[in-house]
């Protein structure tokens, strides 16, 4: 099995940094000893733990996402009974009118004299 140089946490910071800052791996790894693949590797984890860290969320915005998703489930099911309770008044209301106008109700969505 070959040999793997590990290097200290700091050294691997230090590179991440100057590679971030413009320097490449390349001529990095000719001014240290770290190869150029090493190199990428760390910045290659250093931006996943990143974009990890970016998407967790604290305590207090889990608590608000749960109460949110609640709240719109409520919504979602409060305007599905008004979206019927509207059509039953559109029925309601037609009939009404057929009965007035001295027509008879016909089919739904069709109106015969």
């Amino acid at each position: 099995m070959p040999w793997k140089a590990t290097y200290p946490k700091e050294i691997r910071n230090q590179m991440i940094e100057l590679v971030q800052a413009g320097m490449s791996p390349e001529e990095l790894s000719r001014k240290h000893e770290p190869s150029s693949e090493a190199i990428r590797g760390w910045v290659k984890k250093a931006k996943r733990d990143a974009a990890k860290h970016a998407d967790s969320l604290t305590p207090n915005e889990r608590t608000e996402l749960t109460r949110l998703r609640q709240e719109n489930a409520a919504l979602r099911a409060e305007r599905e009974q008004l979206t019927r309770v509207a059509a039953e008044f559109t029925r309601e209301s037609a009939n009404i009118l057929c009965q007035a106008l001295g027509l008879s109700p016909s089919k739904p969505g069709t109106m015969r004299p």
